[in-house]
């Protein structure tokens, strides 16, 4: 996938409601495998986590990985 395209799905979350309710349910379903592993959190509290470790970067991560590259964000859904 393009950045254009990313960027253009970023844009669409804000515009297309049922795009933004599809991507929020998927949200829960991961809010539901963490649950399913013993962990029990909020999205809100899932937010803040993955806010923080964008604002600190890559030298927060205990790997070294940069949180560009990470599999969630703070963004869509969350």
């Amino acid at each position: 996938m393009s950045i254009d395209h990313a960027q253009d799905f970023h844009k669409q979350m804000g515009e297309n409601e049922e795009m933004h309710t599809a991507v929020k349910a998927a949200s829960e379903k991961v809010l539901e495998i963490a649950k399913q592993n013993g962990l029990d959190f909020t999205r809100e509290e899932l937010a803040e986590v993955l806010a923080n470790k964008w604002k600190a970067g890559a030298d927060a991560d205990d790997d070294g990985a940069d949180p560009a590259t990470s599999f969630l964000s703070e963004r869509p859904g969350f």
